[in-house]
């Protein structure tokens, strides 16, 4: 939609990802198999007079409605770019990419520990003709893998991201697309027995794998108390109907209980890969089927085949005292096989396969091993 003159250009999207995901293990009936509304979120885009830019992004999925998406930026050029509001923090590679992008059902462990969106101001921007893409926050801060709407305490998070390609476009058509990057982030944090400023991990929205102690007084009650610092070396490589990403990220807190202090540190990497067996181009952006899926007409889109190994672990200074060795586990471990049906730009169908191996986490010996079953029909225009 534009005004008449032009000046004002609103675009709007849709997205709605219709999940079923189960266990397929006999001996873990405190997990509910379910169908579920994994997102459904209406994206307004707005341009003004050619550089002023806005989005406004809510998401209706769980019975609520929450704000992903709300920023106003100045697009003074192509390398200098100006954003106010609620966004996501430039850390985590999978994290930055568009859910409706994203490979599996469930993106990799490394974005449990990254920041999710926050809000504050930003610079981001394209520099020597497209090859080094860098960003740069200030924002109030947010605990591993969440969001955030306000700050709790005085202090705040900078946060960074670069990314290189090494060479042209030129070359990129016969080597293939790589880009290695770096994200980071340091603040500091204080947390209060009600508000600990601290990460609750759930593994894909199914079981808690990570909890800190927590009770009504602050000798009970473990809370951040000084520095919280991220790094994320980061590459993804994208040749023909090949592609992969590969992803680490460590993650590091001080941790007050009364007066007992320590510093925890959390740690996790994925390798992933997929093919196009249809032989579309794979990207970083999704895959557009050469032949969309027209009933009748012999065309059936696009087929991939993905496979993914990601790891998370827990540093040992957290056990006893900061967390529960029969609740938190020291590392999970997962190996997921994927396969997905692009019908057309706009539909996609995910069918994938994960298991889960745990090290402690549970009352005597290591949770029993999880074998997931995790299917989506999504729609995005």
């Amino acid at each position: 939609m534009a005004s008449p003159d032009g000046v004002i250009q609103v675009n709007v999207h849709g997205a709605v990802q219709v999940d079923g995901r189960g266990l397929l293990d006999g001996d873990r009936p405190e997990l509910p198999n379910t169908f579920l509304l994994r997102r459904a979120r209406v994206y307004v885009d707005a341009t003004l007079y050619g550089w002023i830019g806005f989005r406004i992004m809510p998401d209706f999925a769980g019975g609520r409605v929450t704000l992903f998406d709300a920023f106003v930026e100045a697009r003074f050029s192509k390398s200098f770019v100006l954003r106010a509001g609620k966004f996501k923090v430039p850390v985590g590679l999978e994290r930055l990419q568009v859910g409706s992008d994203i490979r599996f059902v469930e993106r990799a462990f490394p974005t449990l520990l990254a920041p999710n969106r926050d809000v504050g101001v930003g610079v981001y921007g394209d520099l020597a003709k497209g090859r080094v893409w860098y960003a740069a926050s200030l924002t109030n801060g947010v605990p591993d893998g969440l969001s955030g709407d306000t700050d709790a305490d005085r202090g705040k998070d900078v946060a960074a991201r670069v990314t290189v390609q090494p060479w042209g476009q030129t070359r990129a058509k016969r080597l293939g697309v790589l880009t290695v990057g770096l994200g980071g982030s340091w603040g500091q944090a204080r947390g209060t027995p009600s508000l600990p400023g601290l990460p609750v991990v759930d593994l894909t929205g199914i079981e808690t794998v990570i909890r800190f102690r927590s009770g009504s007084s602050a000798d009970a009650s473990v809370v951040a108390g000084g520095t919280r610092a991220r790094v994320s070396p980061q590459a993804t490589y994208y040749r023909g109907p090949f592609g992969m990403m590969a992803e680490y990220i460590a993650t590091s807190e001080d941790l007050v209980k009364g007066e007992v202090r320590a510093r925890r540190s959390m740690t996790a990497w994925q390798l992933a890969g997929s093919w196009i067996l249809t032989g579309e181009a794979n990207s970083y952006k999704g895959v557009t089927p050469s032949r969309p899926l027209v009933p009748g007409s012999g065309h059936w889109g696009a087929v991939e085949l993905a496979a993914r190994y990601t790891r998370l672990g827990v540093g040992s200074s957290v056990f006893p005292v900061f967390a529960d060795p029969a609740v938190t586990v020291r590392s999970a471990e997962a190996v997921g096989v994927a396969i997905n049906w692009y019908w057309n730009p706009s539909v996609k169908v995910v069918l994938d396969y994960e298991r889960v191996a745990f090290v402690g986490g549970a009352a005597v010996g290591n949770r029993p091993t999880a074998h997931m079953l995790l299917g989506r029909l999504q729609c995005w225009f």
